[in-house]
């Protein structure tokens, strides 16, 4: 009777020890891959970020150009006006 609750005890030892180790191992993995996954999104974060600044830069010279396209367009129709 003692050998099997020591036999009993022993294998509730063992499993409650295998299962620790997985939910150990399990929530490392799940850890790292998560991990992973934010560096990977933070990364695609400063690239869109740098995108939209580029963008942002090149509006505003197009708008730049526009304003210098329409002030020309305003000269020249002037000078036409003069010469007819």
């Amino acid at each position: 009777m003692d050998a099997e609750i020591v036999s009993f005890l022993t294998n509730q030892g063992l499993a409650i020890g295998i299962a620790t180790f997985l939910v150990w191992w399990v929530t490392t993995q799940m850890g790292a891959q998560i991990k992973a996954t934010c560096e990977g999104q933070a990364r695609l974060c400063e690239q869109q970020i740098k995108l939209a600044t580029a963008m942002d830069r090149m509006v505003e010279r197009l708008e730049a150009h526009d304003a210098r396209a329409k002030d020309i367009l305003e000269k020249v129709v002037t000078i036409e006006k003069k010469i007819d």
